[in-house]
Parts: C-alpha cells; structure tokens; sequence
C-alpha cells in the first residue's frame, strides 16, 4: 500500500488544536484549499436553528404507538432525505413529556453518531422530532433553498467537511458546532432553484418507486382476501396455562388476540398446508462481524439489517470486509441471486430477494440468510412475510422489547399457508413484475440525484 502523508506548518493548523494525522490527509487539505478561495457561508449563517435531539430522553420501544408524532432516528436518513420505511411514532404526550421539539417538511437533520449523514425531511402530513442522536438545522429560506443545502451536504464537498471533523470515542460523532461550521458556496438563488428542481424531481421518482413496493406487498393479501385484518391489540385478555407451556413463553404480548385473529383468518382461507418457514428452505443462517475489524476497511460489501427493506437491498453500504473474510469465515453467508434476506435484530422483519447483486457481498449478524427448496416461489414466500399478515406472526415470536431480535429457530417456525402451486406462482409473478417496475423507477430516482450532486461540484469547483 503506498504511503499517504502530509506536512503542515503549526501556523496553518486552526483554533481547535488537532494534532491527530487523520485531520490532515491531503483530501481534506485539498478541500480546504479549495473553500478558501470561494466565497462561502457558514451553515450557522443561513440557519435559524441548529440544535440536536434532547441528551437524556428514554424513548423504548413499549412509548411506541401505531400512530402519532414521527420520530427519526439516524439510520432513518438516507439519499439525501428521509426514508418512509421503518419509522416509528410517539404520542403528543410521550413527546411533550421528553420536552422534544416538533419540526417540519424542509427542515434537514443529520445523523450525530455512526455513519454521518444528512437528509431533507419530507412531507408526511403530520408532525416530526428527533432522537438524541439527530441534529436537526431549520434554514433561512430567503438565503438558501433547503432542497440545494442537502444536496450540496450529499456531495464530497459537504461530506468531507463532516467527516473531516469527526471525532471518535465509543463511536464516530459530530457535534453541532461541527455543523455549525460547515462552508457552503454562495451560488445564486436561481441556480439553488435549479438544483432544487431535479432533487425534488429524484423525490417525486422515489416516492413513485416506494408506491409501486407497497403495491406489491399489498397484492398478495388483496388477491387472497386478507386485506382486512383486525390487528388491533386488546389491553387486556387471557391465555391458559397449557399455552404458555406450549409456546414456552410468559409475555403477555406474546398472547394478544390479533396474533391469534391472524391465523384464524388464514386457516379460513383453507390452504393446502400451514407448513413452518424452516420446511421451505435448504438453508438458514446469519452472518457475524469478524472480531477486531475496521469496518472502513475491505473490498467486500457488508450489509446490515439497515440496508435490507420490504422487497429491496441497498447495496451500497459503506461497511466493508476483507476478502480473506468472504472466502473464509464468512463463506457460508456469502449472497447469491435469488437468496432471501431478513433482518433480525433492531428492525425486525424486512425481507427481500437477493436481485441485481453487485459483486461479492455478505451480510453481519443481523440478518438471516434463506435458500429456499426447488418448487417454492421465493417471490410468494417473501410477499407473505413482507404482508400485514406474515408481520403479524413474525412481531409475535420476536424476543426483546429496548432491541428486538428474531432468532432463527423461531423464525424457522413462522407458518406459511400453501395453495396450489399455480395460484402461488401466478401470485409470485404479479409481485415480481411490480417489483422489477419499482426498482426501474427507483433506479431513474437515483441517477437523477447522482447527476444533481455532479453538477453542483461542478459548477462550485468552475468545471462547468
């Protein structure tokens, strides 16, 4: 590996004193030449708040309700934005209990700790905070177009920025005078507007592509008739002593009559067979995270459960291995075409197909990795996972309340109802088909940012 270093005059180095030789790799000191001679705001100049999430506030999952305040947490930001998936909710009380503060479509919040990141909140209809581990800045719409501000925090120019001033104790961390701090080059409203424009367009694309997923995750309970499920819980209800032996469990959520209405309402259907998840497959496993790793270091794509969602992959994950890793004692999790993902632990649940892999890549332990038997349509088997019916019985088996966790012996046993093999290949076609339109137009999406962020470098840099 060839040598990388840099020699620095002490009259050179800034008020905050590093000294440590990560903050002066040639990268960052070519950034910081380069800024010098723009004409550039501080981001605490075009803002009217900064401030992070409230140190201290205990939201477990039991404050969580299945409608209310929106709380975001890091991993919710992605691609510039904010994902719609896996987004939890808190009641007007549980928030103004924890005294957190309300936000809104426009506003950007960046991840304080893990991988650093920055995103513009959509609009969903409804009131947003953030967790301790979020912070959060509301700009001056009449000095800067929201929208231009996180794509210019997208590209290298405002990425290196942050990680440049990254500081690492238990983990990667930026604080808010980091954000604070941050140089933006002036560029006049008009190209901000612009810009804008084709990041609103990706937007328009993304939430076109998330629509037709949640077509396909609500096609197979439509086409099967179980698109009506009461999944209300009961505050109150009983179970009997013999269950409790049966299903050697003592939590009384384990026991809520929803779970129980869900299988009825599929035995109705009178499939086939109710046969356990664990008949289907040639193999169950997960993954590990080799001991002693850098995760920033490797060739091999990493993947963890915050890059597995209903029905897709993002495989463009910043964790990585080394190949020795793959080929070794990471062997048995490495992902074929055609494999089936599901988280199982923290975001409990998502499964997806293994489509458009992009070279080797594996996965840590907190996914779970299913081959499925010849004869049995992966597209079928994944739909009903992904449905209200297959989350149902997978909420009911997981473990854990502050970090849930779904082991694979219990997610052996989630039953799934088999029809006669045409009706669930005909099911699994129309799925696979509105997942292919889905992915093309999620595709379309990310090439229209990727293009917004190389024109903003561009004409900042003058290399128009």
């Amino acid at each position: 590996m060839m040598a990388v270093w840099s020699i620095v005059s002490s009259s050179k180095m800034n008020s905050d004193l590093r000294f440590e030789a990560e903050y002066f790799q040639p990268k960052y000191l070519d950034l910081e030449n380069r800024l010098s001679v723009l004409d550039c705001n501080r981001i605490e100049d075009i803002s009217t708040s900064i401030r992070s999430g409230p140190f201290g506030s205990n939201l477990l999952k039991i404050n969580y309700v299945n409608d209310g305040i929106i709380v975001l947490r890091p991993f919710n930001i992605k691609d510039a934005t904010v994902e719609n998936d896996n987004l939890v909710h808190i009641s007007k009380e549980e928030c103004e209990k924890n005294n957190l503060k309300l936000y809104k479509a426009g506003d950007l919040v960046f991840a304080r700790v893990g991988d650093i990141r920055c995103g513009i909140i959509p609009d969903y209809g409804r009131h947003v905070t953030i967790s301790p581990n979020i912070i959060a800045v509301q700009v001056d719409k009449k000095k800067i177009n929201p929208y231009f501000l996180s794509i210019f925090m997208n590209t290298k120019l405002g990425l290196l920025q942050m990680e440049r001033n990254i500081k690492v104790v238990a983990q990667p961390t930026i604080t808010v005078e980091t954000i604070k701090s941050i140089l933006v080059p002036k560029i006049s409203i008009n190209e901000q507007n612009i810009f804008a424009g084709m990041f609103e367009r990706s937007l328009q694309k993304r939430y076109e592509s998330e629509a037709l997923y949640a077509e396909a995750e609500a096609l197979l309970l439509r086409e099967l008739g179980l698109d009506s499920l009461d999944l209300s819980p009961q505050i109150a209800h009983t179970a009997n002593f013999s269950e409790a032996m049966e299903a050697r469990r003592l939590d009384a959520e384990y026991f809520q009559p929803k779970y129980y209405r869900v299988m009825d309402a599929i035995k109705a259907l009178n499939p086939r067979q109710l046969v356990p998840l664990g008949d289907l497959l040639d193999k169950i496993t997960n993954g590990h995270t080799p001991r002693h790793h850098d995760l920033s270091v490797g060739d091999i794509p990493f993947l963890t459960a915050e890059h597995v969602f209903d029905f897709r992959i993002n495989f463009n994950s910043e964790k990585r291995i080394l190949t020795e890793h793959h080929e070794k004692e990471l062997k048995r999790t490495q992902l074929r075409e055609g494999d089936i993902l599901i988280t199982i632990k923290g975001r409990i649940g998502n499964a997806a197909i293994v489509e458009h892999l992009p070279g080797p890549t594996n996965i840590n332990q907190d996914v779970a990795l299913l081959r499925l038997k010849s004869g049995y349509n992966s597209y079928y088997v994944v739909a009903f996972l992904n449905s209200l019916a297959g989350k149902a019985l997978i909420d009911q088996i997981c473990t854990g309340q502050i970090n849930p966790f779904l082991g694979l012996g219990n997610l052996s046993q989630i039953s799934i109802p088999i029809f006669d093999q045409g009706l669930m290949d005909e099911l699994g076609e129309k799925i696979r088909h509105k997942i292919s339109q889905a992915y093309q137009v999620k595709i379309d999406a990310e090439l229209l940012l990727e293009e917004g962020k190389m024109r903003v470098e561009k004409i900042i840099l003058n290399e128009v």
